[in-house]
């Protein structure tokens, strides 16, 4: 959002943010303030936008927990905007965060909990990542739902209408508009109900 000359260690000088295999040999250099205004940049575009503020923070390749600082930036954005988080844990009782790269998880192992209890957001007690690419059919969406623990779980999804701008952009495109699809099934709905599973968001979540 903000101009690239006032974000300089988040671009590394280019026109547009780097791809993560850049970013993830370059987090040293990242100016957490830079970073800080950059996100608050965003969180504000988006009330402006909806008159409203967020239902919840997260980010793209769980960015936001690759570092405690970058983290901290995360969890205070939450309290300020008075919002929820996306759980960075499979499960509660788990170390490793969900997504990260192997590099950079004995560190935030260690700081991640200890975040978690000092700003102590609202979030759901599980993440499940486990619905995409070959598992985007029926028979594996209703036996990820159906081995839901109780409790509050986000389940990760990426639909989308198809089109031109989507298929050249992402290279996960064409299986968006197969996750819509089942997402949208009316017999979905149905299946819900059989298991007692109850459909929320994010401002459900205290």
């Amino acid at each position: 959002m903000l101009p690239v000359s006032q974000v300089p260690s988040l671009t590394g000088g280019a026109e547009d943010y780097p791809c993560l295999a850049v970013q993830l040999t370059r987090l040293d250099q990242i100016d957490i303030a830079e970073l800080a205004a950059e996100w608050m940049a965003q969180v504000e575009l988006f009330v402006e936008a909806t008159g409203r503020n967020p239902s919840h923070l997260d980010s793209h390749h769980h960015f936001s927990y690759f570092t405690p600082e970058i983290f901290r930036i995360m969890l205070e954005l939450a309290r300020n905007y008075n919002c929820a988080i996306r759980f960075p844990y499979t499960k509660p009782d788990d170390e490793d965060i969900e997504g990260l790269p192997p590099a950079l998880v004995p560190l935030m192992r260690k700081a991640g909990p200890a975040l978690l209890a000092e700003f102590n957001p609202p979030h759901p007690d599980y993440f499940n990542s486990s619905f995409y690419a070959t598992t985007v059919n029926e028979t594996d969406l209703r036996r990820i739902l159906a081995d839901l623990q109780p409790g509050t779980t986000e389940l990760m999804s990426h639909p989308a209408y198809v089109d031109d701008l989507l298929m050249s952009t992402s290279t996960y495109n064409s299986t968006r508009g197969v996750e819509l699809a089942l997402l949208t099934d009316p017999a979905l709905k149905e299946f819900l109900k059989e298991q007692g599973i109850e459909l929320t968001n994010f401002k459900g979540i205290k």
